[in-house]
């Protein structure tokens, strides 16, 4: 069979987090908060492609996927100091308990998930049972959607 050929998998480190941010153009605000939050938070909370997104954007259950009820700021959103994500389904968790993540706040980093998640609640309103992170049309994100897959000068 032999060995194929494989384009190396790099870690995203800040800097390299930092520059996607930067780089990523959307269409509109909420497009942008979106994927700022998505991005953030799955660099923040150490989080797997499928702990933050739907394998289809029609196949989204609230018991096995991050909705907004999974988030809550400490010790409120107004002044959160971290924020508590709780994965309800994890590679890692086996019996489905689900995994509490605490991600600290970072006040004026460009990585800081929790005012990147501070900032969609504020400006998108949504009930606690609906996606965490949404495409531009409102479906929950998946990981083939373009919101992840736009070109970035990096």
């Amino acid at each position: 069979m032999g060995e194929c050929e494989r384009s190396p998998k790099l870690p995203i480190t800040r800097d390299v987090l930092t520059s996607i941010l930067t780089s990523a153009s959307h269409s509109n605000l909420s497009s942008r908060l979106n994927f700022e939050a998505a991005t953030t938070t799955a660099f923040s909370g150490f989080l797997r492609c499928g702990e933050f997104t739907t394998h289809s954007s029609r196949n989204f259950d609230p018991s096995t996927h991050l909705t907004r009820s999974s988030v809550q700021f400490v010790p409120s959103i107004i002044a959160p100091s971290h924020m508590v994500l709780t994965v309800p389904a994890s590679k890692t968790d086996t019996f489905r308990k689900g995994i509490a993540i605490t991600i600290a706040s970072a006040p004026g980093a460009r990585t800081c998930a929790v005012t990147a998640l501070k900032s969609v609640f504020e400006y998108i309103e949504r009930p606690p049972e609906s996606p965490l992170f949404t495409q531009d049309d409102g479906t929950p994100l998946s990981r083939n959607s373009e919101l992840l897959h736009r070109p970035a000068q990096i």
